[in-house]
């Protein structure tokens, strides 16, 4: 099981590994939302009775084998308490469900530490080729620990020489950020009639999990009107399209092997929620538009905010939020992707490494 040690933190990942026919080519390095993670181990499946040899690696995996026929290396980190990373400590759980404000940034600070370090390993042991460039992807709930990477950078726990392998512009590096963030991750505000799965009361909290999972794979016919006016009290919030959602288009093992809502209850849930708000805020406005584009820390080429136009509603109504806020400093080029949902990268491949690359420096 392939990991990387960031301090006393292991990540697990899982890896394209080098492009076909090819010396020179870009790293993407991606991190998961809620639930929906990057791969389990094998000896896992074997405990569930699945086989691994039929099994994709994560809800990524799709993307390895088309990227690795255009040039592009895909590396998923596992979150903490995802397969093979490190669980929370105790004292870590209860800030995140019962912290100070100060204790909840502190500790979702160390995590884009953590997982920095992490990075910049994986840059070393996996001797990525120099000057090809780098991207950091954050889908989903991931946005929340991608964007505390970038803070992490310039942070003062990050060595030097770590910082500096980051952000050399001769080297393998972050220069791209791709985001596709629920507005929840961000710390915004909830709109009217708001709804997600995760905190439906009419939902026994066991079943969220698969709920969620559901709702949130749909496809989602939005009003022209509503698109047109921006409102998000008349976004389609509940009445996915007839289109087959994506967690019904996979097999029981696909299914299985790409998800694990044990963490959801435990500790995803309470970072995605109105307690880790302040946090939240602070974290992404810090690392959006935190510094000038050419100050000394100020290391991102580009930034894109990559959605699916037939996304749940909390996509969408993110996408408008953060337009309002760009329009002074227009470091964000927002790029919609018709016909396509939250889950791009597994229904459509293709398309995700085509605009993925395009993406790129």
């Amino acid at each position: 099981m392939p990991t990387i040690t960031a301090k006393d933190v292991v990540f697990h990942y899982t890896d394209s590994g080098l492009p076909t026919q090819c010396e020179e080519y870009s790293t993407l390095f991606v991190i998961h939302g809620h639930s929906f993670h990057s791969g389990k181990s094998g000896i896992l499946w074997y405990s569930l009775g699945l086989n691994p040899l039929c099994l994709r690696l994560g809800i990524f995996s799709t993307l390895f084998p088309v990227a690795s026929k255009e040039s592009l290396r895909v590396i998923c980190l596992d979150r903490r308490e995802y397969q093979g990373s490190t669980p929370y400590t105790a004292e870590e759980l209860r800030i995140i469900h019962e912290g100070t404000d100060a204790e909840r940034l502190d500790l979702l600070t160390f995590e884009g530490v953590y997982l920095a370090l992490g990075i910049e390993g994986l840059i070393r042991e996996l001797d990525l080729p120099p000057g090809s460039g780098g991207g950091l992807v954050g889908w989903s709930m991931g946005n929340m620990f991608s964007l505390a990477v970038i803070n992490a950078i310039n942070h003062r726990a990050i060595p030097e020489d770590v910082r500096s392998r980051l952000k050399n512009l001769e080297g393998t590096q972050l220069l791209t950020y791709i985001a596709d963030p629920p507005f929840q991750v961000l710390g915004l505000d909830s709109p009217p009639e708001y709804y997600s799965p995760l905190w439906d009361d009419d939902i026994p909290e066991g079943d969220r999990g698969s709920a969620f999972a559901h709702w949130i794979s749909s496809y989602f016919n939005h009003d022209m009107e509503a698109l047109a006016q921006r409102d998000p009290s008349k976004l389609n919030k509940r009445h996915p399209s007839s289109k087959k959602p994506t967690a019904e288009r996979m097999t029981i093992d696909e299914l299985v092997a790409v998800t694990d809502f044990r963490p959801g209850p435990k500790c995803d849930t309470a970072f995605g929620g109105p307690g880790y708000h302040t946090a939240q805020r602070l974290n992404y406005q810090n690392a959006l538009f935190g510094a000038a584009p050419n100050s000394r820390n100020w290391h991102l080429r580009n930034v894109v905010h990559l959605y699916g136009v037939e996304s749940a509603w909390s996509i969408i109504y993110t996408v408008w939020v953060l337009e309002d806020e760009d329009k002074t400093t227009k470091r964000i080029e927002f790029k919609a992707i018709q016909g396509v949902n939250h889950f791009m990268m597994w229904d459509e491949p293709e398309i995700t490494v085509s605009v993925l690359k395009e993406c790129m420096v």
